[in-house]
Protein backbone atom coordinates (compact mmCIF):
# COMPACT_ATOMS: atom_id res chain seq x y z
CA UNK A 1 0.00 0.00 0.00
CA UNK A 2 2.80 2.41 0.85
CA UNK A 3 4.64 1.57 -2.38
CA UNK A 4 1.45 2.28 -4.30
CA UNK A 5 1.01 5.60 -2.49
CA UNK A 6 4.52 6.64 -3.58
CA UNK A 7 3.90 5.47 -7.18
CA UNK A 8 0.68 7.50 -7.29
CA UNK A 9 2.61 10.59 -6.25
CA UNK A 10 1.53 11.06 -2.65
CA UNK A 11 3.02 14.40 -1.67
CA UNK A 12 3.10 13.80 2.10
CA UNK A 13 6.73 13.06 2.95
CA UNK A 14 5.58 11.22 6.09
CA UNK A 15 5.02 8.18 3.89
CA UNK A 16 8.78 7.57 3.75
CA UNK A 17 9.12 7.45 7.54
CA UNK A 18 6.12 5.14 7.83
CA UNK A 19 7.50 2.82 5.13
CA UNK A 20 10.94 2.94 6.78
CA UNK A 21 9.39 1.70 10.02
CA UNK A 22 7.52 -1.10 8.25
CA UNK A 23 10.61 -2.20 6.35
CA UNK A 24 12.64 -2.25 9.54
CA UNK A 25 10.10 -4.54 11.17
CA UNK A 26 10.28 -6.81 8.14
CA UNK A 27 14.06 -7.05 8.45
CA UNK A 28 14.83 -4.88 5.41
CA UNK A 29 17.52 -2.72 7.02
CA UNK A 30 18.81 -1.26 3.73
CA UNK A 31 15.34 -0.33 2.53
CA UNK A 32 14.45 1.16 5.91
CA UNK A 33 17.61 3.29 5.90
CA UNK A 34 16.98 4.47 2.34
CA UNK A 35 13.41 5.55 3.12
CA UNK A 36 14.52 7.24 6.34
CA UNK A 37 17.16 9.23 4.45
CA UNK A 38 14.69 10.14 1.71
CA UNK A 39 12.20 11.39 4.29
CA UNK A 40 14.87 13.61 5.83
CA UNK A 41 15.97 14.89 2.41
CA UNK A 42 12.55 15.99 1.24
CA UNK A 43 10.90 19.21 2.40
CA UNK A 44 7.63 18.48 4.26
CA UNK A 45 4.48 20.12 2.97
CA UNK A 46 1.89 19.22 5.62
CA UNK A 47 1.77 19.31 9.45
CA UNK A 48 2.06 15.55 10.02
CA UNK A 49 5.10 15.35 7.75
CA UNK A 50 6.83 18.15 9.65
CA UNK A 51 6.15 16.26 12.88
CA UNK A 52 7.47 13.03 11.34
CA UNK A 53 10.69 14.70 10.18
CA UNK A 54 11.18 16.35 13.57
CA UNK A 55 10.82 12.99 15.32
CA UNK A 56 13.25 11.45 12.82
CA UNK A 57 15.77 14.20 13.49
CA UNK A 58 15.59 13.53 17.21
CA UNK A 59 16.01 9.82 16.57
CA UNK A 60 19.18 10.36 14.57
CA UNK A 61 20.65 12.68 17.20
CA UNK A 62 20.47 15.89 15.18
CA UNK A 63 20.51 19.34 16.73
CA UNK A 64 17.30 19.56 18.80
CA UNK A 65 16.77 23.07 17.44
CA UNK A 66 16.23 21.58 13.97
CA UNK A 67 13.59 19.21 15.30
CA UNK A 68 11.97 22.04 17.25
CA UNK A 69 11.76 24.12 14.06
CA UNK A 70 9.89 21.29 12.34
CA UNK A 71 7.44 20.90 15.22
CA UNK A 72 6.86 24.66 15.38
CA UNK A 73 6.18 24.78 11.63
CA UNK A 74 3.67 21.95 12.03
CA UNK A 75 1.97 23.94 14.78
CA UNK A 76 1.86 27.05 12.61
CA UNK A 77 0.20 25.10 9.82
CA UNK A 78 -2.22 23.43 12.23
CA UNK A 79 -2.50 25.13 15.65
CA UNK A 80 -4.64 22.22 16.90
CA UNK A 81 -2.08 19.56 16.02
CA UNK A 82 -1.59 17.69 19.29
CA UNK A 83 1.55 15.80 18.25
CA UNK A 84 3.25 19.06 17.26
CA UNK A 85 2.59 20.68 20.64
CA UNK A 86 3.54 17.52 22.56
CA UNK A 87 6.87 17.35 20.75
CA UNK A 88 7.55 21.07 21.15
CA UNK A 89 7.12 20.68 24.91
CA UNK A 90 9.32 17.57 24.91
CA UNK A 91 12.20 19.31 23.14
CA UNK A 92 11.86 22.43 25.27
CA UNK A 93 11.91 20.52 28.57
CA UNK A 94 14.06 17.46 27.92
CA UNK A 95 16.49 18.69 25.25
CA UNK A 96 16.84 22.45 25.78
CA UNK A 97 16.15 22.78 29.51
CA UNK A 98 13.43 25.40 28.93
CA UNK A 99 10.95 24.20 31.54
CA UNK A 100 8.90 27.39 31.74
CA UNK A 101 8.51 27.50 27.97
CA UNK A 102 7.45 23.84 27.96
CA UNK A 103 4.80 24.55 30.59
CA UNK A 104 3.43 27.37 28.44
CA UNK A 105 3.29 25.01 25.46
CA UNK A 106 1.39 22.43 27.50
CA UNK A 107 -0.95 25.20 28.69
CA UNK A 108 -1.85 25.79 25.03
CA UNK A 109 -2.21 22.08 24.40
CA UNK A 110 -4.55 21.59 27.36
CA UNK A 111 -6.58 24.65 26.37
CA UNK A 112 -7.12 23.13 22.93
CA UNK A 113 -7.37 19.49 24.06
CA UNK A 114 -8.66 19.53 27.66
CA UNK A 115 -9.28 15.78 27.50
CA UNK A 116 -5.55 15.03 27.22
CA UNK A 117 -4.47 13.25 30.41
CA UNK A 118 -0.93 12.88 29.06
CA UNK A 119 -0.54 16.63 28.69
CA UNK A 120 -1.78 17.23 32.24
CA UNK A 121 0.52 14.56 33.65
CA UNK A 122 3.48 15.95 31.73
CA UNK A 123 2.75 19.48 32.91
CA UNK A 124 2.46 18.17 36.45
CA UNK A 125 5.99 16.74 36.27
CA UNK A 126 7.39 20.04 34.99
CA UNK A 127 5.57 22.04 37.67
CA UNK A 128 6.91 19.66 40.31
CA UNK A 129 10.45 20.12 39.02
CA UNK A 130 10.00 23.84 39.64
CA UNK A 131 8.67 23.26 43.15
CA UNK A 132 5.07 24.31 42.41
CA UNK A 133 3.54 21.55 44.52
CA UNK A 134 -0.14 22.51 44.61
CA UNK A 135 -0.42 23.00 40.84
CA UNK A 136 1.63 19.86 40.16
CA UNK A 137 -0.53 17.67 42.39
CA UNK A 138 -3.70 19.09 40.88
CA UNK A 139 -2.49 18.08 37.42
CA UNK A 140 -1.43 14.62 38.62
CA UNK A 141 -4.79 13.92 40.27
CA UNK A 142 -6.78 15.13 37.27
CA UNK A 143 -4.63 13.15 34.84
CA UNK A 144 -5.11 9.89 36.76
CA UNK A 145 -8.83 10.58 37.11
CA UNK A 146 -9.09 10.84 33.33
CA UNK A 147 -6.75 7.98 32.40
CA UNK A 148 -5.41 5.17 34.61
CA UNK A 149 -2.94 3.69 32.08
CA UNK A 150 0.56 2.84 33.41
CA UNK A 151 2.12 5.82 31.60
CA UNK A 152 -0.14 8.31 33.37
CA UNK A 153 0.19 6.56 36.73
CA UNK A 154 3.97 6.58 36.33
CA UNK A 155 4.07 10.32 35.61
CA UNK A 156 1.89 10.89 38.66
CA UNK A 157 4.47 8.94 40.70
CA UNK A 158 7.16 11.25 39.30
CA UNK A 159 5.15 14.24 40.49
CA UNK A 160 4.77 12.91 44.04
CA UNK A 161 8.44 11.91 44.18
CA UNK A 162 9.52 15.41 43.20
CA UNK A 163 7.12 17.17 45.59
CA UNK A 164 8.30 14.91 48.42
CA UNK A 165 11.39 17.09 48.60
CA UNK A 166 9.15 19.71 50.20
CA UNK A 167 6.54 17.47 51.83
CA UNK A 168 8.00 14.15 52.88
CA UNK A 169 4.64 12.44 53.20
CA UNK A 170 4.32 12.60 49.40
CA UNK A 171 6.83 9.74 49.27
CA UNK A 172 4.10 7.28 50.26
CA UNK A 173 1.86 8.46 47.42
CA UNK A 174 4.74 8.11 44.94
CA UNK A 175 5.52 4.58 46.12
CA UNK A 176 1.85 3.64 45.94
CA UNK A 177 1.58 4.83 42.34
CA UNK A 178 4.75 2.96 41.38
CA UNK A 179 3.43 -0.25 42.96
CA UNK A 180 0.30 0.03 40.80
CA UNK A 181 2.36 0.69 37.66
CA UNK A 182 4.75 -2.21 38.25
CA UNK A 183 1.83 -4.53 38.92
CA UNK A 184 0.20 -3.52 35.63
CA UNK A 185 3.44 -3.58 33.61
CA UNK A 186 6.72 -4.71 35.24
CA UNK A 187 8.78 -3.35 32.33
CA UNK A 188 8.40 0.12 33.87
CA UNK A 189 10.85 -0.97 36.58
CA UNK A 190 13.69 -0.54 34.10
CA UNK A 191 12.55 3.02 33.41
CA UNK A 192 12.27 3.83 37.11
CA UNK A 193 15.75 2.50 37.82
CA UNK A 194 17.27 5.29 35.70
CA UNK A 195 14.70 8.09 36.14
CA UNK A 196 16.23 11.18 37.81
CA UNK A 197 12.76 12.45 38.76
CA UNK A 198 12.58 9.53 41.20
CA UNK A 199 15.88 10.41 42.91
CA UNK A 200 14.08 11.62 46.07
CA UNK A 201 13.01 7.99 46.58
CA UNK A 202 16.29 6.38 45.58
CA UNK A 203 17.59 5.66 49.10
CA UNK A 204 14.30 4.36 50.48
CA UNK A 205 14.24 0.65 51.24
CA UNK A 206 10.63 0.47 50.05
CA UNK A 207 11.65 1.88 46.67
CA UNK A 208 14.55 -0.54 46.35
CA UNK A 209 12.22 -3.42 47.16
CA UNK A 210 9.84 -2.32 44.42
CA UNK A 211 12.69 -2.34 41.89
CA UNK A 212 13.86 -5.87 42.66
CA UNK A 213 14.12 -8.13 39.63
CA UNK A 214 13.91 -5.13 37.31
CA UNK A 215 13.65 -6.30 33.71
CA UNK A 216 15.87 -4.84 31.02
CA UNK A 217 13.40 -3.17 28.71
CA UNK A 218 12.79 -0.11 26.64
CA UNK A 219 10.31 2.43 27.90
CA UNK A 220 6.79 1.33 26.95
CA UNK A 221 5.05 3.48 24.36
Amino acid sequence: DLDQAVRLGLTSTRVYFVRSSVRKRLGDAAGAAADFSEGLRRTPNDPDSFVARGVARLREGADPALALADFEQASRLDPWNRAALENIAHVQSEKLGKTEAAIETLDRLIERHPESAAARAGRGVLLARLGRRDAALADAREAVRRDARPLIQYQAADVYALTSRAVRSDQAAALGRLAVVFDLDPSWKAVAAADPDLDPLRELKAFQELLKDSPVAEKPR
